[in-house]
């Protein structure tokens, strides 16, 4: 029976795997938008047209706090490296020891290679995971020529159709 669980519960644990990496991963696109837009105040018109007087686009919270907006921006960046380099890998290493112990494997080698076999697919899939989400959720949707359109039929349906 153990030979039959094994690639279900495998098949699981990468599809939870793969459902953390991007929950976590919209949770810091969230955050970072809300840096952007909410605390730098960038969906303000006002500070938008600051930023186009001086020649710049407020693209993130840095134009409106200044060095501490630069720390935040790049705190968060710094948190998700240090999220998916350390947490998120030794969090795949002690699911596949799991997972290896319901392989009950003969020899040691073996089972070192089934670990990080399935190790390393739980690190490519988050690492993937956070490209796709990212391509596919700010991706625009490909149409005609978006001249042709008047604004609100151009931007509504992307997520951030208030800027454009």
């Amino acid at each position: 029976w153990r030979m039959l669980v094994t690639p279900v519960l495998t098949s699981l644990a990468i599809a939870c795997v793969a459902a953390m990496s991007t929950f976590i991963l919209a949770s810091f696109v969230q955050l970072n938008a809300f840096l952007i837009y909410v605390w730098g105040e960038c969906m303000d018109k006002q500070v938008r047209q600051e930023a186009a007087a001086m020649g710049k686009d407020c693209l993130s919270p840095q134009f409106k706090h200044g060095f501490i907006g630069f720390l935040a921006e790049v705190g968060v960046h710094v948190a998700v490296a240090i999220l998916f380099g350390g947490v998120v890998g030794a969090a795949s290493m002690s699911l596949t020891a799991a997972l290896a112990a319901f392989r009950n494997f003969k020899w040691e080698h073996e089972r070192q290679r089934f670990m990080y076999l399935i190790s390393l697919i739980f690190q490519g899939l988050s690492r993937v995971g956070m490209l796709a989400f990212i391509g596919f959720v700010f991706l625009p949707a490909w149409a005609g020529h978006a001249s042709d359109l008047p604004t609100v039929q151009r931007c509504g349906s992307n997520m951030d159709y208030k800027i454009c």
